[in-house]
């Protein structure tokens, strides 16, 4: 009897026990499928936040019409060389095609000034651009005979300049060179967007259209393609958008660039906060249309549009 009882004792112990694991089991599924659940919640709640986020960044609301504010068809924030290689456009505007070329030499000169191999040659032959640059104008003119069309960037590698030290010289300079890894990270630190960012890093500025064509990727690799066009519908230099060595080689002076660095963002965050298109144009025009170094009003355009500047600049 006393065994009976004692082995209904322990059935029941083994019972209970079993029963409180099954509930501690039942408990922590429920808890888990929960905890799943709300990760899942969670996650797309930082996805839509971080798309509203990038939609910020880039896009100005529509729900003031009025201060929205569409990039000019007529400019870019590259130079336009099309004279260069033109001999029909350059006589057909002389003027144009003496300040596209003199903006050309100082570009030139703001990019490469610093590296060694530019400085060298510089030394050895102080007129090597002055040559350069009449040597690529004999090769254009060579392929317009040819009935070749200048639109894209990509003619540039083709030149012959029949001048193996020119020609060596003119290489270097479409090859460019590399950003110290240092200097690369800081251009990419300045709270870029990340995912969102990578959908525009294959958009050809002379072949984007619409609101995406300004957005153009910090580059790695300093080269004179990254600062210049040939698409022969954008003319007007666009100094929202133009990167600094380009405005070096409008303004001519590092106080003024830096000025407009800073207005530019200072417009940016204004545009972002629902201020007047139209009305921060004006006063970005007014600051800054009779500064420049020998350039006319007539070349720039001073449009001002929810684009964020800092992320065009190819430093």
């Amino acid at each position: 009897m006393n065994v009976l009882i004692f082995v209904i004792s322990l059935l029941m112990m083994l019972a209970l026990l079993t029963y409180g694991r099954l509930d501690m089991y039942r408990n922590f599924s429920i808890t888990q499928l929960e905890f799943e659940r709300y990760m899942v919640e969670d996650q797309r709640k930082a996805i839509n936040k971080g798309a509203e986020q990038w939609y910020q960044w880039t896009t100005v609301s529509t729900k003031n019409g009025k201060n929205a504010s569409r990039a000019p068809s007529d400019s870019t924030p590259k130079l336009n060389i099309t004279t260069l290689l033109d001999a029909d456009k350059r006589n057909q505007d002389p003027a144009l095609a003496a300040i596209q070329k003199e903006l050309l030499k100082r570009l030139i000169y703001h990019i490469y000034g610093d590296q060694g191999a530019f400085k060298k040659a510089v030394d050895k032959n102080p007129q090597i651009i002055d040559d350069l640059l009449q040597a690529i104008e004999l090769a254009g003119d060579q392929l317009a005979k040819e009935d070749k069309v200048f639109k894209s960037t990509d003619i540039l590698e083709k030149l012959d300049l029949h001048n193996p030290s020119l020609q060596e010289f003119y290489y270097r300079l479409l090859k460019g060179y590399r950003l110290p890894d240092k200097q690369r990270d800081a251009n990419n630190g300045k709270d870029p967007p990340t995912s969102s960012e990578e959908m525009f890093l294959n958009i050809n500025e002379d072949q984007a259209d619409g609101s995406y064509e300004e957005y153009i990727p910090q580059h790695k690799k300093i080269s004179l393609l990254n600062y210049v066009t040939l698409n022969p519908k954008k003319i007007k230099l666009r100094l929202y958008l133009a990167p600094k060595p380009l405005l070096f080689a409008i303004f001519g002076d590092s106080q003024t660039v830096d000025e407009v660095q800073q207005t530019r963002l200072n417009l940016y965050h204004q545009m972002m906060s629902q201020e007047d298109a139209k009305t921060l144009t004006e006063e970005f025009k007014q600051k800054f249309k009779s500064r420049t170094k020998d350039v006319p009003e007539k070349m720039l355009d001073f449009t001002v549009t929810s684009s964020d500047p800092r992320y065009y600049e190819a430093r």
